[in-house]
């Protein structure tokens, strides 16, 4: 029998466990299955990382083995049998793929929901997306998503966020600096200290998009927050849809430009910029959680 999740609005019957988050049995979007995968698709784009793509294919391998075929943004093949790495590669680039299929923008960021409306996070890796949305998740604000948000388009441009699953990824020091427990099993690779951690609530119905922040972690200096004009946004928004080369290559890419064009005009944004170093989570989390409120009160005011 398979099991039942749902992530980023789908059903997935899986016949392998998947940190998603569970469903009773219902109508299913998306079936992963064990079977054999080819070694290349023949034709198409290939990418650094052993990845393959065209539209409505893609194909990843691992050097141990494993690996994932996603056709249709229907149906997941996964070929190999190491545990951890068959779980990274279906909750990573072909997850991603499976989005950019099914014409959900994959946008690199982390979001939570304040006050009824997603608020996301988005920056260069290690500029602390994850931990913000942990900070503000063990603060009571429902995740919506971690490292991949999906957003899609309503008339009238009204931007979703579509919720991925109810997981946050973090390195040993967030989770000591947070003084979240762990264990072995929540590791998201044997060996690798990165850990998936379930937040205390989960957001699990598409959203309005309302703030988009750009996470900038400096070296000097303190806290400052400082408004994104709207070209300067649309770029930073194209430059972080996630796994943008496979998205070329399946030819979602045009789709996601006029979207994310939509996205940068109906969102507020803000460059914050924090320092480095030092814990200063209550300070980064008040900063965000006060700049959404007070924007929330001017636009029903």
């Amino acid at each position: 029998m398979p099991l039942y999740y749902r992530a980023y609005g789908l059903i997935f019957a899986s016949e392998i466990a998947l940190p998603f988050e569970p469903v009773d049995e219902a109508a299913v979007d998306v079936t992963v299955v064990r079977g054999e995968i080819p070694q290349d698709l023949g034709e198409g784009t290939r990418g650094r990382g052993l990845w393959w793509a065209k539209p409505g294919c893609f194909l990843i391998h691992h050097g141990d083995g494993s690996g994932v075929l996603v056709r249709d943004g229907r149906e997941m093949i996964v070929g190999g049998t190491e545990p951890d790495m068959v779980r990274l590669l279906l909750t990573g680039s072909a997850l991603t793929a499976l989005l950019q299929q099914r014409n959900i923008v994959p946008l690199h960021a982390s979001a939570v929901l304040i006050d009824g409306n997603a608020v996301g996070f988005f920056g260069n890796s290690g500029a602390g997306k994850s931990t913000t949305a942990a900070v503000l998740a063990e603060r009571g604000f429902p995740l919506v998503a971690d490292d991949v948000l999906g957003l899609q388009i309503e008339q009238g441009d009204t931007v979703l966020a579509v919720p991925a699953f109810p997981k946050i990824g973090l390195w040993r020091s967030a989770t000591t600096a947070l003084d979240l427990t762990v264990t072995p099993d929540d590791q998201r690779m044997n060996g690798v200290e990165k850990y998936l951690v379930t937040p205390k609530q989960f957001h699990s119905s598409p959203v309005q998009l309302s703030h988009l922040f750009k996470i900038e972690p400096h070296i000097e200096g303190d806290f400052e927050l400082t408004a994104l004009d709207l070209s300067e946004l649309h770029q930073l928004l194209n430059a972080n849809i996630h796994r943008k080369r496979a998205a070329l290559a399946q030819g979602a890419l045009p789709g996601f430009f006029l979207s994310l064009a939509a996205t940068a005009r109906q969102v507020q944004s803000y460059r914050l910029i924090r320092p480095r170093e030092g814990a200063r989570f209550t300070e980064l989390a008040d900063a965000i959680v006060n700049r959404v409120r007070s924007d929330l009160a001017n636009m029903q005011s």
